[in-house]
């Protein structure tokens, strides 16, 4: 059911019945993630820092000496329960891995199985290719040398938040969530992103398979004009419920299209759930070879 008026366009309809969610996603990608009609993807994004986290603490304070607000909260942004209200945030923080590349990541938030850093399990967090998307493209445009740029697959919390969320981190040890052209980097492409928000025109798309640094989602995103929400890496199909499956539909904004990395695609039986619950969606299934 979609009510308004000339300034009010609220959309009511039930996530598990495909039709109405198809036509509300097509709505939804292209009214931007408010749903209003004309508005920037920008307007009504939260940027989200925490002191606590070294990275967080000097991306937030680069983007204030800019002019850029910052909403500071008080404890860890992988478990926070609650935010004030905004259309969407984006957490900007620190990314931690093993090699310890420097990089430049985008993400949504959630759980595939237990909730070991973070959020609640089987559980995702809401989240819009479209940002997702804008923002890769940006810290492409500004990454430093030395400095890898992808997506990760969705991992860790916040999974309850009341808006769309995804986390822009920095990383991958100490040295660089002190680095400054890193943090500049960071910086710049979300300062970018919120004074000139839209470039391009996006298919809205989940990833499934790959790696947790799924490098072909972000080639299709840097060079073929695909948006990816929430991203379910090869490694997870074990453990993944249809009810998850069905989230990472529901809880990707716009979605109109699941891209499959055939390269790392688990088991015929792992994949069982994940065709069916595409189907039942009416969810275009794009292999890449």
């Amino acid at each position: 059911m979609i009510l308004k008026n000339s300034n009010i366009c609220c959309v009511i309809y039930s996530c598990f019945l495909p039709a109405w969610r198809n036509s509300v996603n097509a709505l939804v990608s292209k009214t931007g993630p408010s749903g209003i009609a004309g508005s920037n993807p920008a307007a009504g994004v939260m940027i989200i820092a925490f002191k606590g986290n070294i990275a967080s603490k000097n991306i937030g304070e680069e983007l204030e000496s800019r002019g850029i607000k910052v909403e500071w909260i008080s404890e860890p942004a992988l478990d926070v329960k609650t935010l004030p209200p905004a259309d969407y945030y984006i957490v900007v923080y620190s990314h931690r891995s093993v090699k310890g590349v420097p990089s430049l990541t985008v993400h949504p938030t959630g759980n595939f199985h237990t909730a070991d850093i973070g959020g609640l399990p089987e559980t995702l967090q809401e989240t819009s290719p479209l940002i997702n998307a804008e923002i890769l493209v940006r810290l492409k445009k500004f990454s430093p040398e030395g400095f890898e740029v992808t997506y990760e697959a969705t991992h860790h919390g916040p999974t309850n938040i009341n808006a769309p969320l995804c986390f822009v981190e920095l990383g991958s040890t100490e040295k660089e969530w002190s680095d400054k052209k890193g943090i500049t980097a960071v910086a710049s492409a979300v300062e970018d992103f919120i004074k000139n928000p839209k470039t391009s025109d996006w298919k809205q798309a989940i990833g499934i398979g790959s790696t947790h640094y799924p490098e072909r989602f972000t080639r299709r995103t840097l060079n073929d004009g695909i948006a990816f929400g929430h991203i379910i890496p090869a490694h997870a199909f074990q453990h993944l419920k249809k009810s998850v499956m069905t989230q990472a539909i529901i809880k990707t904004i716009g979605v109109t299209t699941a891209v499959i990395d055939t390269s790392r695609q688990g088991t015929k039986d792992d994949r069982k759930i994940i065709f069916e619950v595409l189907e039942e969606n009416s969810i275009e299934l794009v292999r890449l070879r």
